[in-house]
């Protein structure tokens, strides 16, 4: 179970629950099913030898006994999901966005298309000064999106395009992944006027999974892969998995030798004293503190009440941590004193680390900040309070990043959580989304949507439901309970339309 989208605050939650249906299915050559996987590629550009391209796709489908199975919405054979974000800075930032897709392949060699036609030389091959891994995994991810950014292509912005993304995942290293992009004009007929191919360029990384989360072995083209039930208990710290030994042959991969079994640590879900959500009382060493922005504010005795109750449950933090009280606050953070001279004025933190004020509810409206994102804190001594008002310094919701700002960035709309942009898909998403979010609307330009991804960010994900970061990742809450006793009943929710290209971790251990 994951707690529903589109609720504000987590005290708030326990009447809407729902179980998660993310991830669906991949299929082999010759139309043979395997286990449901997700396929997520990451590149931020961060990594000097990399492209500069910007990737961040989360593509999945399910199980499928129909023989070549298809995610196209008129073939009816099996449900897909994804999200991509690809920005390519060549063709002046043009921007593909609104993914629907329509095929996710593992261990097959064709790139396939809307119409079957393949990507002839564009199949993905590791780069040159890469040694191919033994365990190399072959995927491809194909669909439809719009321009949602031209650029210099001379087209329309909404323009339907066709997207081939051609991916090989050479293990758990980093920058050895290669990325094949193609995308062309989505018209009648099987020839579809080429946009833009990248070749082979190195990403970040490129990973495949089963539902679980477990890592998927491609499938041989001539008979299925036989996958093993997950088996794993809550609280335990594992799970076994049966798979077959891939051998990378010249002609593709196999998997015909024999099936071993391996054993896979779970991942802990992070609790409040390892997330430093905002709102979250977590108990150093006997003495308590609120956290907000990353920082933790030392709360006095007579205080605590204030700040604690039935939905904020106070947590440990482990043996020997030492609170954050010097942390640098994340930009964009909004803070409200309840013990000091500063009492009852909202800041917000600048990215220059000073606090700045608000004239008026006007100016904070205006602004682009989400009143419902305020976070009490016992006292703001020994932070820097600028004299000058966030409007006189020209400190916005969009040039802070601050959680739950909603930007309009070439017609496209975003919204921002954790520090990273979120983009809106559709009409009905945005809709959706300001049902919840009071943001006002700025109109600015974002920068790549896949950046660094604050922890303890709550997220209210449309169509998966509410989980918090950590680590890059995203940790689904199972129930309230799990939500209250892991310390997040006093943190507020953001909402967004979609996962973004970030990893949803749907087993971990401890619950």
């Amino acid at each position: 179970m994951v707690l529903n989208w589109g609720t504000r605050f987590a005290a708030v939650l326990s009447a809407s629950l729902l179980g998660v249906t993310f991830g669906s299915t991949a299929f082999a050559a010759g139309g043979l099913s395997t286990p449901a996987a997700t396929v997520i590629v990451e590149n931020p550009g961060t990594y000097s030898g990399a492209s500069d391209l910007r990737i961040g796709l989360t593509a999945s489908s399910e199980q499928s006994a129909v023989p070549n199975p298809s995610c196209r919405a008129e073939d009816h054979t099996l449900r897909c999901s994804g999200s991509l974000m690809l920005i390519v800075p060549e063709r002046g930032g043009m921007t593909v966005t609104s993914f629907q897709v329509h095929r996710v392949a593992v261990g097959n060699t064709s790139c396939g298309g809307d119409e079957g036609d393949s990507c002839d030389d564009s199949e993905a091959q590791p780069a040159a000064t890469e040694p191919v891994s033994s365990q190399a995994v072959r995927a491809q991810v194909n669909g439809r999106g719009v321009l949602s950014v031209p650029g210099d292509t001379g087209f329309a912005a909404g323009t339907a395009v066709q997207v081939k993304m051609a991916l090989i995942d050479n293990g758990s290293a980093q920058y050895e992944d290669v990325a094949d992009v193609q995308v062309n004009l989505f018209v009648e007929g099987s020839k579809k006027p080429l946009i833009y191919e990248s070749g082979p360029q190195l990403v970040e990384q490129v990973d495949v999974f089963v539902t679980t989360g477990l890592p998927l072995v491609p499938t041989t083209t001539e008979t299925p892969t036989t996958t093993s039930t997950p088996t794993s208990t809550p609280g335990t710290s594992t799970t076994t998995i049966s798979v077959p030994t891939p051998r990378l042959l010249p002609h593709g991969i196999d998997t015909v030798t024999p099936a071993t079994t391996t054993t896979v640590p779970l991942p802990a879900f992070p609790g409040a004293a390892e997330s430093y959500p905002n709102g979250a009382i977590v108990r150093f060493s006997g003495s308590y503190y609120v956290l907000a922005g990353g920082r933790a504010f030392p709360v006095p005795s007579a205080q605590l009440k204030t700040f604690s109750g039935a939905q904020v449950v106070p947590v440990d933090a482990p043996a020997g941590a030492e609170p954050p009280t010097d942390a640098p606050l994340r930009p964009g953070t909004l803070l409200v004193s309840r013990g000091s001279s500063h009492d009852r004025a909202v800041y917000v933190v600048g990215t220059d680390g000073r606090l700045y004020g608000f004239a008026s509810p006007a100016q904070f409206q205006n602004l682009g900040f989400d009143r419902a994102l305020v976070v009490r804190v016992p006292s703001l001594a020994g932070l820097a309070v600028s004299s000058t008002s966030a409007a006189g310094a020209h400190v916005d919701a969009l040039s802070t990043r601050s959680d739950g700002a909603i930007v309009v960035s070439r017609g496209t709309y975003f919204v921002f959580g954790g520090g990273r942009a979120f983009s809106v898909p559709d009409a009905a998403a945005l809709a959706a989304l300001q049902k919840a979010d009071v943001a006002q609307p700025l109109t600015g330009t974002v920068g790549p949507a896949v950046a660094p991804l604050a922890d303890g960010v709550v997220l209210s994900v449309r169509n998966v439901g509410v989980c918090v970061t950590y680590h890059g990742r995203l940790f689904p809450y199972r129930s309230m309970t799990q939500l209250l006793t892991e310390g997040y009943g006093g943190t507020a929710a953001v909402s967004v339309p979609g996962l973004g290209g970030l990893r949803l971790v749907q087993q971990y251990s401890g619950w």
